[in-house]
């Protein structure tokens, strides 16, 4: 089983490669979040830090929308 994720890991696909999930844009996580399947362990564990952090992820999402 993968180790748990943290704002440190990396992202290992798509157009946020290698930037660390706590660098990554909150509206992306989220997005991935509910579109991914858990077919793979990292996959898994990505579910598993975005659903951890998800509270804090919607407030970052609507701290930015009031910002524009």
């Amino acid at each position: 089983m993968q180790e748990k994720l943290t704002d440190a890991s990396l992202m290992p696909f798509g157009k946020h490669k290698n930037k660390k999930l706590g660098d990554v844009p909150a509206d992306y996580l989220l997005w991935a979040g509910d579109n991914f399947e858990p077919t793979n362990d990292w996959r898994k564990a990505f579910l598993v830090y975005v659903a951890e952090n998800r509270a804090a992820l919607e407030k970052e999402v609507e701290e930015t929308k009031n910002d524009e």
